[in-house]
């Protein structure tokens, strides 16, 4: 076995141009870390691993040398730093973790230790993604201590870099892994060059014809795309230094995978990508970044629906900026980001690096209190009983991207990308989900399937007698929201007991049909659930299709189907366990009604009441517009639907609704 020099400082040029890189870094960010502590973690470190080789041929002591050089460039502590250089030591050589305590202390130690539970986590080669229980040990260990991330994310990047020399196999995996689990993580710190250089380098080995396509086709337009960028910041300068704001301003290009994602999910090519390079505004005051997005919207013509306000509502990584997409110079998009100098040093360094470990005890202390991820982190770290649980919490607030939409009142909510106004009910409250009817999105009546987009205003329409439905699952985002809804159906439709009661004594029916019980001459009642339970109707109160109804679990007679409002069911309701919430069959003979309504006369006011009728399944089978003379309108409608029960839910719905002043007129008939 090779062993190291004796006088390394003096005899290796390698040993001496990767601590001067260390300490030219620490330096650099400002870091108090003892020159002493440093070398002597580095010699360490040198010592261990000097015999072995990376598969590139190069020394092994590189990596940890790169690692804790990233590190430092994020802005850590110095005992990160110390920790990142001895990251693999137990984990590749003989050294143990009572050797680094009794060397480097103990909080190295545990930091080290940390890393090395991470890198232990084994992942599934053939899967998607990363398997939910190793995300959850992977985040138990990150719990500990957070700068624990700040080292797997730099060991990860630098593996990156490093990853031609592996099998094509284990690039896919690695690659899919950082996908999945580390750029969302980067992008969560906040640490945006870290999580753009991980997602390029994971394209380059999933899908390497797209990569180096992009990266041929973004260089081949580099010169033209440098002159219009330059042409639209000279008009900038020229226009913002007559008001006398002071200012910066840098262009930024889009990183490889942004724009491939931009490409497949709105199927274009290259070319019709127009927003690949954008400006960043940087200013010294929030007044001013408001003051100058009002004088490029004065320049050029803004596009609506591309407009963040991230400084009101900032990102739960503290990240805070204004974005807006302008038609520049030459009828281009042009993508214009604005914001303070510390908003700048935040979105390029990441809240936490900056803030947790470089300022003094009031400063962290805000930051702590301000980053709401590290919150939530120390806050999962309490409830590890519930692994199901657990992951999909985290799958939903760490991993997703988020949206910000606000109550009637003003609060602001944050749902995940992709959230409708079922998520939105649920993050409110469980009751307000489960009685909810219809939804108005910025003043406006929208269906339930709705995809919110930050700053959208919702107001929820409930009824105390809804229920939520199970074909909500299919459309809604929210994890917690499904738990809730299924919660719901299985309280009140739990099959597996209702089938344990019915059995007790009772004669089998012939098979029916999955989840239908029922006698045909008297109509059919649908179960949720693959059940041959046997029933009858009740004759106190002779249930019919379209009647509201419950149904009894008996011990002889198997489920007694009633009318909801029948005088014997407060009874009943005694015995909850006993009690289930069947629906009636729908049929292909569709229920007809008619509706006459007194509305507010204006041009929108049709299509906001179509859309109310819509949202409660309803079919609207004609309609007709009869202008009144005081200025009101009467709308009279045909309407087509399969239950009483849904009648019944269209007329609370249409009487809560602001545009209809009264309903004149309201027929229910069969067939």
């Amino acid at each position: 076995m090779n062993k190291p020099p004796a006088s390394p400082a003096n005899e290796n040029k390698e040993y001496r141009g990767l601590l001067d890189t260390l300490t030219k870094a620490v330096e650099e960010n400002a870091i108090a870390c003892d020159k002493k502590t440093l070398k002597s973690a580095f010699d360490f470190t040198w010592e261990k691993h000097f015999s072995q080789k990376r598969l590139s041929g190069e020394s092994y002591v590189i990596h940890p040398a790169a690692v804790a050089t990233l590190v430092a460039n994020m802005g850590i502590d110095c005992t990160s730093i110390v920790a990142a250089l001895l990251h693999d030591t137990v984990e590749d050589t003989a050294t143990g973790l009572d050797d680094i305590t009794a060397l480097f202390g103990q909080d190295v130690a545990r930091l080290v230790d940390g890393v090395t539970k991470i890198s232990k986590i084994k992942t599934d080669s053939t899967s998607r993604h990363l398997p939910a229980e190793n995300i959850r040990k992977m985040l138990i260990a990150m719990t500990q201590d957070v700068r624990v991330i700040f080292i797997k994310l730099a060991d990860k990047l630098h593996n990156m870099r490093t990853l031609s020399h592996m099998r094509k196999e284990k690039q896919e995996r690695i690659s899919r892994e950082t996908l999945d689990i580390y750029a969302p993580l980067a992008n969560r710190l906040g640490i945006g060059w870290i999580k753009n250089e991980l997602e390029d380098l994971a394209l380059k080995y999933l899908d390497e014809e797209a990569y180096y396509t992009l990266k041929k086709n973004v260089e081949d337009t580099r010169v033209k795309r440098a002159a219009y960028v330059a042409n639209a910041i000279k008009e900038l300068k020229k226009e913002l230094s007559m008001h006398g704001i002071g200012f910066s301003i840098k262009g930024r290009a889009k990183h490889f995978y942004s724009i491939y994602k931009k490409m497949h999910a709105k199927g274009r090519s290259f070319t019709e990508i127009m927003d690949l390079t954008a400006l960043r505004i940087i200013t010294g005051k929030i007044p001013e970044c408001y003051q100058v997005l009002g004088i490029i919207h004065s320049m050029y013509s803004p596009l609506y629906d591309r407009f963040k306000d991230y400084i009101a509502l900032p990102k739960s990584n503290m990240y805070s900026s204004l974005h807006t997409t302008v038609v520049g110079p030459e009828g281009k998009l042009l993508e214009i980001q604005i914001r303070t100098e510390k908003m700048d040093i935040i979105a390029e360094e990441g809240a936490a690096s900056h803030l947790l470990y470089k300022s003094g005890p009031k400063e962290k202390k805000e930051a702590a209190t301000r980053s709401s991820w590290f919150i939530k982190l120390k806050h999962w770290g309490k409830f590890l009983d519930d692994p199901q649980g657990f992951i999909e919490e985290v799958k939903e607030d760490l991993l997703q991207e988020e949206i910000y939409v606000l109550t009637p009142k003003g609060d602001v909510i944050k749902l995940a990308l992709g959230s409708t106004p079922i998520d939105f009910a649920y993050r409110i409250h469980t009751d307000v989900g489960h009685r909810c009817i219809g939804a108005k999105v910025n003043g406006k009546i929208a269906p339930l399937k709705t995809i919110l987009k930050s700053c959208d205003i919702v107001d929820i329409m409930t009824s105390k007698n809804a229920n939520p439905k199970s074909s909500w699952l299919k459309f809604i985002k929210s994890s917690k929201a499904k738990s809730k809804i299924r919660g719901f159906l299985k309280e009140y439709v739990d099959t597996d007991h209702l089938q344990k009661e019915v059995n007790k004594g009772i004669r089998q029916q012939p098979p029916r049909k999955k989840g239908i019980i029922g006698l045909p001459e008297k109509g059919e009642v649908y179960l949720e659930g693959d059940t041959n339970l046997l029933f009858d109707f009740a004759k106190c109160c002779s249930p019919a299709p379209g009647d509201a109804i419950l149904g009894y679990v008996s011990r002889g007679r198997g489920i007694i189907i009633h009318k909801k409002h029948c005088p014997n069911i407060p009874n009943l309701l005694k015995e909850g366990e006993r009690i289930v919430y069947p629906s009636w069959k729908r049929i292909e003979s569709k229920m007809h009604g008619t509706l006459s309504l007194l509305t507010r006369d204006d041009r929108y006011i049709l299509a906001e009441v179509v859309s109310v009728i819509s949202s409660n399944n309803v079919g609207v089978y004609s309609v007709q517009k009869i202008p009144q003379k005081d200025e009101s309108m009467r709308i009279d409608l045909e309407l087509e639907f399969s239950s009483k029960e849904e009648w019944d839910m269209l007329y609370k719905a249409i009487q809560q609704f602001p545009g209809v002043e009264k309903i004149l007129k309201a027929h229910m008939k069969d067939g």
